[in-house]
């Protein structure tokens, strides 16, 4: 045993090394090469000439990129007779430094570096004929900063492999988990196919969680943890997302970012981690559930290769919604074990439903509406084996472990925030019953296969350990018919308005049918199949499925390209206060009303510092949202702010008032307090589990 800890300790030692070695020197670091940017002349002509009765003036621009700050390269074949400029410019007043750059008489290639201080919306580059007689532009090439994507891979690889040597070394590797394992990474390898390129395939949502991916990073870097307002939406105004949509799974990905990595990358990083969750948890949720190793390993495959993962994934790029699909078999798996087998597993509950809270809000309602329904049909049970018991100890932890994000989001929805304004019809949105059993939208051939699969042989054995599958089967089929037009939803609207509106869309419940299902049609295409194939099998069988249909769940969308970022400016004023105009924040301008003058201005995020001076009084408008948690002093004293126009957080200064405006988000002492009670709470979980896990050692040794 001492020499298995002491290979094991080399092997993770070594990782370790690599690793540091790749990003301190940076070997693997690479940037993006723009060979010909695509520049807009207005009249096709690259070309000018004083003596052809061309006049002086600038005569191209684009791309038209979103650019993250850093330090690009700039490098041009330019002929011409005159010295020239070309302009640097975006469409939201970021800073670019420098802005113009002049070119000289003669030259025809050279150089220049500059430096994009804050995101940078609809970049280009204009070309200024502005002396000589004649100028041609032949290319213009664009560098972007070197980005740590390839280290960040190195490092996934390396972790990858000393957990496969861990495992060899210390005799975990046996015939059926290998087989298992080799399933479960070619399944969770083929729904990551689209995003094993440097470009990220986009969705229908992509830029909204490029930019909530953003928003989460500047948030850490401004100082704040967890991080509730970002300072990256709506050019730097900053949004409540991270109270309002879950984010605290994420934070990996946005401290890719702060590491150098690119955006196209996190972005690809999180769908490739929430894939392979997907399968591990999926599978170890099924087995505990189903209590065979192959039917849990055909389910987790049907489950991962399902058609409203699928489309969840590459049409919708839904991030939130398929990260909770990751726990929601964890999930259906608790509540199964509280309500019909051992209710003392209840923390299990309160631990995967906190998972779902801290990943998407909607499907939290579709779980606390499966957990009622289950409460309702085992309700005798429930009385008479006092099993009610144990589910008020999981409500009661899973408020408890929730609390950190639960009392910012009402909190600040009591203070005016609002959450969206895209609100469709309800009814509208249901699926016909062709879409569901025929189209890309609905349930998917391996599903429906599946779950006949389980009724046939059910049918046949009448064994008492299908109760589990048979649930599931009548619970995910109730589910898909409530995804569709034969529910009056109009009348359903009219009598619960709330519930309507926190769903959105009646399909929402494809959700939740999707893992139901899937865990009764993995029961019966092992039944069908057979043997240790069966895992194998069904994955063919799956993906065959649904991979023909890939291409039409990809939008017709431009990919988000490995060095560009993400857009600051979202479709709709979400997780903004009431009555704000999205569209007054091109401008980062700070606006002095009355006698106030302002010097060494420094924004970076939601921190602002500078030196003001108000002989006379007056006010400091920033370019903030005044939301409810901005703290500001001068000289370290507190100073009192309000909201002006447009809701911008403004520094009210009385006449006389000199020395250093500081400005953050510090957040409220009832979120810290609920944070702490988080914490204890989760402490306190993890010191019973440990007690409970010690105790039953030793009980097994006595």
């Amino acid at each position: 045993m001492r020499e298995k800890n002491r290979a094991t300790a080399c092997v993770w030692a070594a990782c370790l090394l690599a690793v540091i070695a790749v990003f301190a020197t940076g070997v693997l670091n690479r940037g993006k090469i723009w060979p010909d940017v695509p520049l807009d002349f207005a009249d096709a002509r690259s070309e000018r000439r004083i003596g052809d009765g061309d006049a002086y003036g600038v005569m191209s621009g684009g791309p038209y990129y979103d650019l993250m700050p850093g330090v690009y390269r700039i490098k041009w074949q330019i002929d011409g007779d005159g010295d020239n400029r070309i302009h640097l410019q975006c469409s939201n007043d970021a800073q670019i430094v420098p802005a113009v750059i002049d070119t000289q008489a003669g030259v025809f290639e050279d150089e220049a570096v500059f430096e994009v201080k804050e995101p940078a919306h609809s970049f280009s580059i204009a070309v200024e004929f502005a002396s000589g007689t004649q100028m041609q532009v032949y290319n213009i090439r664009l560098y972007t900063p070197e980005y740590t994507d390839h280290a960040f891979s190195f490092a996934a690889l390396a972790i990858l492999l000393a957990l496969c040597m861990t495992a060899q070394l210390r005799g975990w590797w046996t015939p059926r988990r290998v087989q298992t394992a080799i399933v479960l990474a070619l399944c969770a390898l083929l729904v990551s196919a689209a995003y094993l390129q440097e470009d990220h395939v986009s969705g229908i949502d992509t830029q909204f969680h490029a930019a909530r991916l953003c928003n989460l990073a500047d948030g850490l870097q401004s100082g704040q943890f967890p991080v509730r307002a970002g300072g990256f939406s709506y050019n730097g105004y900053g949004a409540l997302t991270s109270v309002f949509y879950p984010d605290a799974l994420l934070y990996p990905f946005a401290l890719m970012l702060l590491g150098g990595a690119s955006v196209a990358y996190a972005l690809n990083a999180a769908a490739i981690a929430i894939h392979a969750a997907t399968a591990a948890l999926s599978y170890a949720s099924f087995k505990r559930l189903l209590g065979d190793r192959q039917q849990a390993l055909c389910a987790a495959v049907v489950y991962v290769l399902s058609m409203h993962r699928m489309t969840g994934m590459y049409w919708r790029y839904a991030q939130g919604e398929m990260l909770a699909m990751a726990f929601l078999p964890l999930f259906v798996l608790a509540l199964y074990e509280l309500l019909w087998r051992d209710s003392a597993r209840w923390p299990l509950l309160a631990v995967s439903a906190t998972l779902i809270f801290n990943s998407h809000v909607v499907t939290t309602v579709l779980c606390a509406l499966l957990a009622a329904g289950c409460c309702a049909l085992r309700l005798p049970a429930l009385v008479r084996q006092r099993r009610f018991v144990p589910l008020f100890k999981a409500c009661a932890l899973t408020l408890l472990l929730g609390a950190h994000r639960l009392v910012p989001m009402l909190t600040s929805y009591l203070t005016g925030v609002t959450t969206s304004v895209n609100q469709l019809d309800f009814g509208y949105t249901a699926l016909s019953v062709s879409e569901l059993l025929g189209s890309i939208d609905g349930m998917g051939a391996s599903l429906i296969f599946g779950a006949a699969a389980f009724a046939f042989t059910a049918a046949e054995t009448r064994r008492e350990e299908d109760g589990a599958g048979w649930l599931c089967l009548f619970g995910g089929a109730a589910c898909m018919v409530l995804s569709t037009e034969l529910i009056p939803w109009d009348h359903v609207v009219k009598v619960m308005p709330v519930l309507a509106s926190a769903l959105q869309f009646p399909w929402r419940f494809q959700v939740l049918g999707t893992v139901l299902l899937a865990a009764c049609a993995g029961a019966g295409f092992a039944r069908l199949f057979g043997g240790s194939r069966a895992g194998l099998m069904t994955l063919i069988l799956a993906a065959l499925c649904v991979l023909p249909f890939e291409q039409a769940m990809h939008p017709d969308q431009t990919p988000l390209a490995f060095g560009q970022g993400a857009n600051a400016y979202m479709a709709y004023p979400e997780y903004q206060l009431a009555d704000t105009d999205i569209h007054q924040t091109r401008s980062r301008e700070v606006v002095l009303d009355g006698d106030v003058r302002l010097t060494q201005y420094v924004k970076d995020g939601t921190r602002v510092t500078a030196q003001v001076e108000a002989e006379g009084g007056g006010t400091v408008s920033l370019p903030l949202f005044g939301f409810d948690g901005y703290a500001a002093t001068l000289d370290g004293a507190p100073i009192a702010w309000m909201r002006g126009e447009n809701n911008r957080l403004t520094v009210s200064l009385p006449a006389g008032a000199s020395g250093t405006l500081r400005v953050w988000f510090a957040g409220k002492g009832v979120w810290r307090a609920a944070d702490t009670v988080s914490l204890i709470a989760a402490a306190g979980m993890v010191i019973c589990r440990m007690h409970n896990t010690r105790m039953r050692k030793k009980r097994e040794q006595a």
